[in-house]
């Protein structure tokens, strides 16, 4: 179901440094919000197979929940910085030190 409102697009990507999946997974969500709330919001998802799971409203009202997407924006922001470090320093190019005083 997630494929059909997606257009086909995968909202989690596997990467090679492990730091880094958690950050693009969540980037992957936040970019695809718009389109989980249509999913959420859809006959489709309210007659899916999901229905008998106890926490199926719980995490729709997450999803649909604007301060959650929020939160989301704002470990967007605040990780950007430390990931663009954590990849100059984990690389095998030595950057020069000057680089990594941003």
């Amino acid at each position: 179901m997630l494929k059909h409102f997606t257009k086909g697009k995968e909202l989690i990507r596997p990467v090679v440094t492990r730091f880094n999946t958690a950050y693009l997974t969540l980037g992957c969500l936040f970019d695809n919000r718009n389109t989980l709330r249509t999913m959420f919001a859809s006959n489709q998802w309210k007659h899916s197979r999901f229905v008998g799971i106890p926490d199926r409203k719980y995490v729709e009202r997450i999803f649909m929940d604007s301060r959650f997407w929020a939160s989301v924006n704002s470990c967007l922001k605040a990780a950007y910085p430390l990931i663009k470090v954590l990849r100059m320093v984990d690389s095998d190019e030595k950057p020069a030190m000057g680089g990594l005083y941003l």
